[in-house]
């Protein structure tokens, strides 16, 4: 099963998507903090197969934490989720 990092400030959903990922049989790490997230996948970029991210949070958003984590690991699978709809706005 997959190696995967999930991101979301929101405390209560990720860890009913924790369990619900892990329930399946995947490795989660799970950080409530975009910022530690970023620490770990910059000082090991190969430490998932998947990242999981909300796209709202304070501090750094979940684009410009999947922009800097493409940009040392071009390849990694990436997932952006929003309980907003109103955030999702084409360029």
């Amino acid at each position: 099963m997959a190696r995967i990092v999930l991101v979301d400030d929101d405390l209560s959903a990720l860890e009913m998507m924790r369990r619900g990922l892990e329930a399946d049989a995947h490795s989660v790490q799970a950080f409530g903090d975009s910022r530690e997230a970023l620490a770990v996948l910059s000082s090991d970029p190969t430490a998932c197969e998947l990242l999981i991210s909300d796209i709202s949070m304070p501090d750094l958003d979940g684009i410009s934490l999947v922009e800097a984590v493409l940009a040392v690991r071009p390849d990694l699978a990436v997932i952006l989720m929003s309980g907003l709809a109103g955030e999702l706005r084409r360029a």
